[in-house]
């Protein structure tokens, strides 16, 4: 029989990074992980970026029956230790919105730090290996069964994490354990999750699946100023997950579709100007138009089409929420297969009615003289913009934001309105500069890939191989708008 002084079920973002501490102070480690590769959540979070602190981490952001609980570990551990360790590796990050700290690449790195710090550590780990049985030894300790091996240890520290993400091989193990043990447990109930809606309602917001907006969205006391995303089926986004460990059945949640403003005041105001069309015009900047369209290329197929943009799409790719997915933006996860399907092309636009743009150089104006219409975080057009302040030695911070809004059609009506310039797709905007609407602006801007993105561990669908083939086909024939 085997000996370790620890073993750790599980290697994730703790299982690891315990595996590591342990391994420094001399213990003889070995890390257990059923999954064919370890850190698999790390991979898929942050859109494949892998959020791996905030800033603004402190005891009252943590849910829990003793809200004490994690005040040591915190004081012990803070986010400018692990920002400290992530610099040392030699990973670029960058800060978003609400403190949110995100890698510059890929969220493989964090991965591959934590396990160089087990290498380093001795600490060794076990893949495609499942745990049957764990049991009390004889002579103190554990014995555990695992795939077929029978290993002791002095320490077992079981890091499996929750139930969340069934089809990433997430269970209930860690709670059957507690139970087998009796140690007292506290009901487990969903958090940080989307929220369904019933067959009527769903029915009734359906032409909004894909949507984004900025919201407020309260339950009860709290409240969170974020994102909301409608999906197919019900709510998600930033806001939604935030406030979904809030809610309790039987409760109203509260959704302020224009968080400080007052619509029914400004739709009075536009009305004594543009009469009935006033409600069209400032409805649209809260709601932007639908933005899904479906195309059955073969009708015993049945497509479910949500929109997202970039890294949305890229997390429900991971995560097993969408088989595949179509994008234009670069995707950050390696276990993600990326096939091209077409080319598109950028403008810089802006109203014809636009004043002339300084040119710091013939065909390269002065982004920061402009006022920019720009999509969310996330976005390949903003991705775009965020590289040519780069090329220009500054950041998106430097530069004069007016509008953020949630989709290619809100974008391109605002530009149209006269409310600033924007970098967006010649798919989106070729037939309204054509028409005069708008004026394109002399920049050289790289062109993109569209790309089908799938999980390199699945297997494809005949379907999926259908929609492949026919989008390979459109591709060979020119684009279809």
């Amino acid at each position: 029989m085997e000996w370790r002084d620890i073993i750790v079920i599980g290697a994730g973002a703790a299982g690891m990074m315990c595996a590591a501490t342990a391994g420094q102070r001399g213990r003889s480690v070995l890390v257990l992980e059923a999954a064919k590769a370890p850190g698999e959540k790390i991979r898929i979070s942050g859109g494949g970026r892998c959020n791996f602190t905030n800033l603004h981490t402190a005891p009252d952001r943590f849910l829990s029956a003793n809200p004490s609980f994690c005040i040591s570990a915190l004081r012990r551990y803070r986010p400018q230790d692990v920002i400290a360790w992530v610099e040392a590796a030699g990973i670029a990050w960058h800060e978003k919105t609400l403190g949110q700290l995100f890698c510059d690449g890929s969220a493989q790195q964090i991965v591959d730090l934590l396990l160089d710090k087990m290498r380093r550590a001795k600490a060794q780990l076990r893949l495609s290996t499942t745990v049957e049985a764990v049991r009390l030894a004889a002579a103190g300790g554990f014995e555990v069964t695992a795939g077929g091996a029978q290993i002791r240890c002095q320490a077992l520290v079981v890091a499996t994490g929750g139930k969340s993400i069934p089809k990433m091989g997430a269970t209930g193990f860690a709670y059957d354990l507690a139970r087998q043990f009796g140690v007292p447990l506290v009901e487990p109930r969903p958090g940080l999750v989307p929220l369904t809606f019933e067959a009527g309602l769903l029915e009734r917001t359906a032409l909004l699946s894909g949507v984004s907006t900025p919201v407020r969205v309260s339950a009860g006391k709290a409240a969170f100023d974020e994102a909301l995303l409608f999906t197919h089926r019900g709510l998600s986004g930033p806001a939604i997950l935030q406030v979904s460990s809030y809610w309790r059945e039987g409760q109203p949640v509260t959704v302020d579709l224009a968080p400080g403003a007052d619509v029914l005041a400004e739709l009075k105001a536009e009305k004594s100007v543009r009469g009935r069309q006033a409600a069209v015009g400032v409805l649209a900047r809260w709601l932007p138009r639908r933005l899904a369209s479906f195309h059955e290329a073969y009708p015993a197929v049945r497509l479910s089409v949500t929109i997202g943009n970039t890294r949305q799409v890229e997390a429900n790719v991971l995560d097993g929420t969408a088989d595949l997915g179509l994008v234009e933006g670069r995707t950050e996860s390696d276990i993600l297969r990326r096939t091209k399907v077409d080319v598109d092309r950028l403008m810089l636009v802006v109203a014809a009615s636009h004043p002339e743009i300084v040119e710091i150089a013939p065909g390269r104006p002065d982004i920061r003289g402009l006022r920019w219409i720009i999509r969310e975080g996330g976005s390949g057009t903003r991705e775009v913009l965020e590289d040519l302040a780069r090329r220009e030695g500054i950041s998106l911070a430097d530069l004069q934001i007016f509008l953020v809004l949630p989709s290619n059609e809100a974008v391109r009506q605002a530009v149209e309105a006269g409310a600033g310039a924007t970098i967006i797709s010649d798919l989106v905007v070729g037939r309204a500069v054509a028409e005069g609407s708008l004026r394109s602006v002399p920049l050289e801007l790289p062109k993109r890939d569209f790309a089908m993105i799938t999980h390199r561990d699945r297997q494809a669908s005949l379907a999926q191989m259908a929609l492949k083939a026919h989008l390979g086909a459109s591709s060979d024939h020119g684009r279809a708008d």
